[in-house]
């Protein structure tokens, strides 16, 4: 009976583990797009809604939010190393 248990609890646990990291993955995405297209309130809204590992996401090219505003020299940068961006992950 105990295995029975554990067999269930631990198809519950992933059947709800893959959609909550799909929506993750989805918001990394959404974040970096945010940031290239400057759109500061839906960076925000991200950044309140999810978890600090958003800071280090990176787009198609393989660079990071910080990468991206400091490549374009804009006050950006500043702002997500405030928030905890990784200044040492290459780029």
């Amino acid at each position: 009976m105990k295995k029975l248990k554990f067999a269930v609890s631990a198809m519950l646990l992933a059947a709800m583990a893959a959609p909550v990291a799909a929506q993750y993955v989805s918001a990394r995405a959404d974040f970096v797009k945010a940031v290239h297209a400057r759109d500061g309130n839906k960076v925000m809204q991200l950044l309140n809604e999810n978890p600090p590992g958003l800071l280090d996401a990176r787009d198609d090219d393989g660079n990071t939010p910080l990468i991206i505003t400091i490549a374009r020299q804009d006050e950006w940068a500043a702002f997500l190393l405030g928030k905890g961006a990784d200044p040492d992950l290459p780029g």
